[in-house]
């Protein structure tokens, strides 16, 4: 089952290759996914906002950490909520 609750309190990141954090940015063309509260532009709820890119699908199943399928959950559920 999926946690009902994620409190985003803290910054999360995930590569899409797999890498964990910080060996994902020491690679130049890994793509990145990063989510922060406080990135969140105030007005993003108004109609005229523009949406959030999605991760990609698989970049939860990519991780080869538990840490990196933690950030990589989050970063997926944070970017789908808004």
């Amino acid at each position: 089952p999926l946690p009902m609750f994620v409190h985003a309190c803290q910054w999360a990141s995930a590569c899409a290759n797999g890498l964990d954090w910080p060996a994902c940015n020491a690679s130049p063309r890994a793509a990145q996914w990063h989510f922060h509260k406080g990135h969140v532009p105030n007005a993003h709820m108004s109609c005229g906002s523009p949406l959030l890119l999605p991760p990609p699908e698989n970049l939860f199943d990519t991780q080869a950490t538990a840490r990196g399928r933690r950030h990589a959950y989050i970063v997926c559920t944070m970017t789908s909520t808004f």
